[in-house]
């Protein structure tokens, strides 16, 4: 039996997260199920769905986080110091590493950088 859970995180440190339930069920250094190549991190707050495998609150994994808890911008990054920025009005990148962008047009504050 397999059971889920709504969860809401309370840290996140070293790829681990620790989360509530509901009725003041607590857990830590429980692991993120995430899809290849997604790796963000995980606002304080933000809601999400957990299973407990076989129904055993040991083994519970968090499958899904809806990071908009205090309407800050969505992080993805990596190891290597690079990372992105989703916000409501812009995005932000940063890398230590060569950015690439591929469009037929690029405009940095309305100014056209690059086109066909």
């Amino acid at each position: 039996m397999t059971l889920i859970r709504e969860i809401t995180i309370s840290k996140f440190e070293n790829g681990k997260l620790d989360v509530e339930g509901f009725e003041g069920e607590t857990f830590e250094d429980v692991e993120w199920q995430l899809g290849a190549g997604n790796n963000f991190e995980p606002k304080i707050g933000s809601k999400g769905l957990a299973i407990l495998v076989g129904g055993s609150a040991e083994r519970l994994r968090v499958i899904s986080i809806d990071d908009h808890a205090d309407g800050s911008p969505i992080a993805f990054l990596d190891s290597r110091g690079q990372k992105i920025e989703l916000g409501s009005a812009s995005i932000k990148i940063v890398s230590p590493l060569k950015i690439e962008i591929n469009a037929p047009e690029v405009f940095i504050n309305g100014i056209l950088q690059a086109g066909d």
